[in-house]
């Protein structure tokens, strides 16, 4: 049996394909969930950093500004009028 690594996984080749064990699904769901954490917390400062005025909210908008304005168009369908599917 060989073992390759794909990012951070381990996953054991042999010949009947591929199965990661179940204790590498449960660290990469881990793994997967402080990704998220880490890109919340960057979020969450940056609101931060425009509320308290270290950021200007003209040059780099807010995280909430951005999120109210796209579901607006969203629900308005102007997002993608002109675009194909």
């Amino acid at each position: 049996m060989s073992t390759a690594s794909l990012y951070t996984r381990r996953i054991e080749v042999s010949a009947g394909g591929t199965k990661p064990r179940k204790h590498q699904d449960h660290s990469l769901w881990k793994e997967n969930l402080w990704r998220l954490a880490i890109v919340a917390v960057l979020i969450v400062a940056w609101q931060f950093a425009v509320d308290f005025g270290w950021v200007n909210a003209f040059l780099m908008g807010s995280p909430g500004g951005i999120a109210i304005e796209a579901w607006r168009q969203l629900q308005s369908g102007r997002n993608y009028s002109g675009h194909a599917a």
